[in-house]
């Protein structure tokens, strides 16, 4: 646990169910931290991009 900050229980499990579906996810671990009001909320191509930027680094 690197991340400062927290989340809610909401959004990490949007990212759950979002992660489902992206097939570069599997296997991979993820840290997440949000910003009322930020984000992509239930957006499948949002999410898509946000799990690829966090792949590259």
């Amino acid at each position: 646990d690197k991340l400062i900050g927290e989340v809610s229980r909401i959004v990490v499990a949007e990212a759950c169910i979002q992660a489902l579906d992206i097939e570069f996810t599997e296997g991979e671990i993820y840290e997440i931290n949000s910003v009322e009001g930020e984000g992509p909320g239930s957006d499948p191509q949002k999410w898509r991009e946000l799990f690829k930027a966090a792949k590259a680094k």
